[in-house]
């Protein structure tokens, strides 16, 4: 199996929360989340955290 990740986080401040997203290209690019995880930790709606986009070969090898 081979899988490809993306990982993101605003600051370099000791995060204590992990987000693991399957089909990276699907939150990444057409849901648009980095920007919209980017606004909730700005308005303080969110932990600042680790997200980790995770991208697959296929639906079978996840």
């Amino acid at each position: 199996m081979s899988a490809s990740f993306w990982c993101g986080s605003r600051s370099s401040r000791r995060r204590r929360h992990l987000t693991v997203f399957l089909d990276a290209e699907l939150y990444r690019d057409r849901v648009g989340a980095v920007r919209l995880l980017d606004e909730l930790i700005s308005d303080k709606q969110l932990a600042d955290s680790w997200f980790v986009f995770v991208s697959v070969e296929s639906a079978e090898a996840r």
